[in-house]
C-alpha cells in the first residue's frame, strides 16, 4: 500500500477483522483511469476511515454511500479529505459535528539511528510484568486524564494491559534513580511499529526523560525489528518533543464524530 505512513490504521483494521475470520462489513475503492485514487473503510466503531487519496474521489465516495445506505457515526483519516467529506456531508445541514480530534503523524528515520548517542549513557528498557503493572495502571489513567480532549480512562487501561500481555509495555529506568516514564508499542505496518502511551509523570518532567524514552524505543525497535517509529502525537503547543528528538512530521490525522441535525 502507498503512502503506508499515511494509511497506517488500514493495517491495523484489516489485521483485527483478518485474525478474528470476520469480513469487513463495508469497503470500498474508487478508480480513475483503472488505478485506485481513494480507498475507504468502515472501522468496528462504526467510523468512515479513508485513505490518502485525491479529493475530487470524496464527493463520489459520499454518494456511493448515500445509494447503498452506508450507516455511520463519523469519518478518519487524512485532515484535508476529512475536512472535504464533512464540508459536504454537511452543506444540507442534516449532521453537525459532535466532537473533533487532530493529530500529526511522526515518523523516526536512520539518521536519528546512534546506539553510541550520550543522551542514553545510564538509561535502560524495562518490560513491564506484572510487579510493575501498578504503576502502569496508575500511569495510564493519568494518560487519560490529561489529554486533550480526556480519553476513557478504561479504554486506556484496556490499552495497556493488552501491550503488557504482549511485553510491549515499557519503563524507562535510569541508575540510581529509577522508572522515569513508559512507552508502549501499540501495533505494526510493513515497515513502522507504531507506538504510543508515551508518559513522564509530573514529577519527573522537565529532565528530557521524554527525549530518552523516545530514542531507547527507537533504537529498540529498529534493533528488534528492522523497523522505524511511527506515532500520533495531538500536542498543539511549541517545541513538540518529536520534532526536537528529529522526527518527520510527514501527515496530518482528523478524526469526527457526526450526530445527527434535530
Amino acid at each position: 500500500m502507498a503512502n503506508e505512513a499515511s494509511n497506517n490504521l488500514f493495517w491495523e483494521v484489516i489485521k483485527n477483522h483478518n485474525s478474528k475470520y470476520k469480513n469487513l462489513s463495508w469497503c470500498a475503492n474508487i478508480y480513475e483511469n483503472g488505478k485506485i485514487i481513494l480507498s475507504s473503510l468502515l472501522t468496528e466503531s462504526e467510523y468512515i476511515l479513508v485513505s490518502h487519496g485525491k479529493l475530487k474521489a470524496v464527493e463520489r465516495l459520499q454518494n456511493y454511500l448515500k445509494r447503498k445506505n452506508v450507516i455511520y457515526k463519523g469519518l478518519c483519516g487524512p485532515t484535508d479529505l476529512v475536512d472535504d467529506f464533512k464540508n459536504i456531508e454537511l452543506s444540507p445541514k442534516q449532521k453537525i459535528v459532535h466532537s473533533r480530534k487532530d493529530f500529526k503523524i511522526f515518523i523516526s528515520n536512520l539518521k536519528m539511528i546512534r546506539t553510541d548517542n550520550p543522551i542514553n549513557k545510564g538509561f535502560s528498557l524495562k518490560v513491564v510484568g506484572k510487579n510493575e503493572w501498578p504503576r502502569a495502571r496508575h500511569w495510564a489513567m493519568q494518560f487519560a486524564s490529561e489529554s486533550e480532549p480526556k480519553l476513557d480512562p478504561a479504554m486506556v487501561i484496556s490499552l495497556a494491559n493488552k501491550m503488557r500481555k504482549s511485553k510491549n509495555l515499557f519503563f524507562l529506568e535510569k541508575v540510581k534513580l529509577g522508572t522515569c516514564a513508559m512507552v508502549g508499542i501499540r501495533r505494526e505496518t510493513e515497515n513502522y511499529m507504531i507506538i504510543n502511551l508515551v508518559f513522564v509523570p509530573k514529577e519527573s518532567r522537565g529532565q528530557q526523560f521524554g527525549e530518552h524514552i523516545i530514542y531507547m524505543i527507537m533504537m529498540y525497535i529498529y534493533k528488534t525489528y528492522n523497523k522505524m517509529c511511527l506515532l500520533f502525537s495531538d500536542y498543539k503547543g511549541k517545541d513538540n518533543l518529536y520534532d526536537k528528538v528529529g522526527f518527520e512530521h510527514t501527515s496530518d490525522f482528523a478524526e469526527i464524530s457526526l450526530i445527527n441535525q434535530k
